[in-house]
């Protein structure tokens, strides 16, 4: 028997356990989003099952998913309802031509999310993930000034800001490092500071500064030429930048100089949206609504790929004129629209955006007192269940680590000895299923520290460590397994 005989079986623990997958993916399978060396420090690693807030590898170890994928698996892992959704509809209707025809689940979503989401949208675009809905809004806001006779190409985003993979929606991404093999860009993007207070990159402090990384957006959009920017798209809390939280002035200010120049406003909520900062949607915490907003992952829970744009009345207006001559293949996908109906029963029902936000002060507070004499601990911060954890060379000066991979790679074993999977580094990037409990909480938050202080012990001692996932070690979580 092969190994693929028992993955088709299902039931060859043995054969799975022995199989030696990471050597299989060296080969064979194109690893995305990390350098080769990053890959490289912890395996790859090759996870086998799920349950709850758990991942388990072939030979029955099990860690903490303390990132829910990428902040995605916010119902958890192992939910049945939504797996018999998927597999109802399915059965019933896979797939249909996406020219013309739609199906009754689809429809169902669309308004049930125009039913919760605050604000006046009144249609929403499908697609298949977060990428393709961030190009959507991008062609959308081309097509609305083109239909009114002023077309605007240019886009401001943030820096330090993730908007996506595809070429668009790299173009308004913050991050020079990820644009420049793709180059040259979409034209006309340009990037507003990010307000990340600890280190204003304008050298200023709160609250003296006066929110200027805000008011920057006004500098920027005279130097572009107002009317040639169509939008400004920007996350409600970016997890790409590791969670910084805006001042509560920010997001008002923004609204505020976007109307003022008769600027489009995007907001990107395909992290923050369904529940993950404690608010069903990021922006609700400061009140502000977005022209076309912006939803994924959270949606279903990742168990199939769904993401959505939804427009205010007066940009479906003027885009129904000529109407909008744009899909994929998968958009409104029966078989996803009936894994987010399922999963939506369960965030409400369940109550997941309230218990996100009391999980998230509650293992902040654990996080507080327990690294409160931890000398590399520079920052907690975020809202609900985004979070990071920034360590710093030095807890007084806020100064960061020379080799941020060199880090990493020293950080991440120790986090597995710990039996917890998130993204390692300066920053240690947090958010697990928003179904965590209370007992979870306080496992998760006991080997955060248990592994933050082990970092602290080896950076004083200067040790490296060497990459390894090992069983050797004494398991904490085994009580709790």
């Amino acid at each position: 028997m092969t190994y693929m005989d028992g993955l088709e079986a299902g039931d060859s623990a043995e054969i799975r356990a022995a199989t030696d997958w990471s050597a299989l993916v060296r080969r064979h399978l194109w690893m995305g989003n990390m350098r080769r060396d990053q890959i490289e420090y912890h395996g790859p690693l090759v996870l086998d099952k799920a349950e709850g807030i758990y991942l388990s590898k072939a030979d029955g170890t099990r860690v903490i998913d303390a990132m829910a994928g990428a902040w995605v698996v916010n119902a958890g892992h192992g939910r049945t309802a939504i797996v018999e959704a998927i597999a109802r509809q399915a059965q019933r209707l896979p797939l249909i031509l996406n020219e013309g025809y739609t199906n009754s689940t689809t429809v169902a979503l669309a308004e049930r999310l125009l039913a919760l989401v605050p604000g006046t949208y009144d249609r929403v675009f499908f697609t298949s993930g977060g990428s393709e809905a961030v190009e959507t809004a991008l062609k959308m806001v081309r097509q609305r000034w083109a239909v009114r006779g002023t077309p605007r190409y240019k886009v401001i985003g943030r820096e330090l800001s993730y908007h996506g993979a595809t070429w668009g929606a790299l173009s308004v991404t913050g991050f020079p490092e990820w644009r420049w093999p793709f180059a040259p860009p979409v034209p006309g993007a340009s990037f507003i500071p990010h307000p990340t207070c600890i280190r204003c990159p304008l050298g200023l402090s709160y609250s003296s500064c006066g929110v200027a990384c805000a008011h920057m957006l006004r500098d920027t959009l005279e130097k572009a030429g107002p009317e040639k920017v169509g939008a400004v798209i920007a996350e409600p809390i970016s997890a790409a930048s590791s969670a910084h939280v805006p001042p509560d002035e920010y997001w008002p200010l923004i609204r505020s100089i976007c109307d003022e120049y008769g600027v489009m406003l995007i907001a990107d909520e395909i992290v923050t949206g369904f529940g993950r900062t404690g608010e069903w949607f990021g922006l609700q915490h400061w009140g502000v609504e977005p022209d076309i907003l912006v939803l994924g992952k959270g949606m279903t829970s990742g168990y199939v790929p769904l993401a959505a744009v939804l427009t205010r009345a007066d940009i479906t207006e003027d885009l129904d004129e000529d109407g909008f001559v744009h899909g994929y293949t998968f958009s409104g996908h029966p078989v996803a629209c009936a894994a987010a109906m399922a999963n939506l029963d369960i965030l409400e029902r369940e109550e997941l955006p309230e218990n996100a936000r009391r999980q998230g002060e509650r293992l902040t507070r654990m996080l507080t007192e327990g690294l409160a004499n931890c000398s590399i601990l520079g920052d907690i911060r975020g809202k609900g269940l985004l979070l990071t954890i920034e360590l710093v060379r030095d807890r007084a000066t806020m100064d960061r680590f020379a080799d941020p991979f060199a880090f990493a790679a020293l950080c991440k074993p120790i986090f597995m000895r710990h039996r917890v999977l998130c993204r390692v580094g300066p920053q240690i990037r947090l958010g697990p299923p928003l179904s965590i409990t209370d007992a979870e909480t306080d496992v998760l938050g006991e080997s955060l520290i248990a592994a933050i202080l082990e970092v602290e012990r080896s950076v004083v001692d200067g040790g490296m460590g060497q990459p390894q996932w090992t069983q050797a070690h004494d398991d904490p979580l085994a009580a709790n397994a």
